[in-house]
């Protein structure tokens, strides 16, 4: 991820790119644009070690989905202690998270709107934790087999009319 975002970075700057690195490698690469300014990078993170890369390196985190807002202090706080050991200011630095919702006079239709979008971020082995400690009922293992089905033995929900 830091390799990643270095070479984002140079190549922002509209010059030829040249990086060896670990997992990434460019050989004069550049952009057929340059940007306005430089685009800022945000960096969705889950674990500890992800969050406090995030502070190092990142315009920004995308807090995971799943992750109460209550819990949200504490990813924030992973990413404040990485930057503290780059000595980085984070005054500029950006907070956002996932919001799925759906907009109904009937519930069921607002659930159903929102409903395979929640299943695929909710496959997600390393969302776990996150979902442990919302407190809603959600049995991962099933999202993770039913979204690993092929999609004709799929049961499909039934759709308001």
């Amino acid at each position: 991820m830091r390799e990643f975002t270095q070479a984002l970075r140079k190549l922002w700057t509209g010059e030829a790119v040249h990086v060896a690195g670990d997992f990434v490698t460019l050989n004069g690469a550049r952009l057929a644009f340059k940007p306005s300014r430089p685009m800022p990078i945000y960096i969705a993170a889950i674990g500890p070690d992800m969050l406090r890369l995030a502070g190092r390196i990142g315009d920004g985190v995308a807090l995971s989905a799943g992750c109460r807002p209550t819990r949200s202090g504490n990813r924030v706080a992973l990413c404040t202690e990485g930057a503290a050991k780059d000595g980085r200011d984070l005054s500029e630095f950006r907070r956002v998270g996932y919001l799925f919702f759906g907009v109904s006079h009937d519930a069921n239709e607002a659930v159903g709107a929102v409903r395979q979008k929640l299943a695929f971020v909710m496959r997600n082995k390393f969302l776990g934790a996150n979902i442990k400690a919302s407190g809603i009922p959600i049995d991962q293992e099933a999202v993770i087999a039913a979204i690993a089905q092929p999609r004709h033995r799929r049961r499909e929900p039934a759709r308001a009319r």
